[in-house]
């Protein structure tokens, strides 16, 4: 959710995991942080980097709505679950 909310509002902050990926994307797992990457961190990094960019993609897509989600399903079906969280969790 955190991911989510970084894509969509530029003054929420950025959840540890997001600037992590982001760190380790341009300089390397080697260079952040020693040793190898537990599997837990991995696939926290993953899930908000995936989310991240799906909801930057929508941003991006949605003045041409339709064609962005025959384009983009990995990314609508993301946004769509997101979504749904919300609503079920009254955000």
């Amino acid at each position: 959710m955190a991911a989510a909310d970084c894509a969509e509002d530029d003054t929420a902050p950025v959840p540890p995991e997001l600037s992590l990926a982001w760190q380790i994307e341009r300089w390397g797992a080697d260079a952040v942080l020693p040793g190898p990457l537990p599997v837990r961190l991995l696939k926290r990094m993953s899930a908000c980097l995936n989310v991240y960019t799906a909801f930057t993609s929508y941003r991006a897509g949605a003045y041409r709505l339709a064609d962005w989600a025959t384009a983009n399903p990995s990314h609508l079906q993301i946004v769509t679950e997101i979504r749904l969280m919300r609503m079920q969790n009254a955000r």
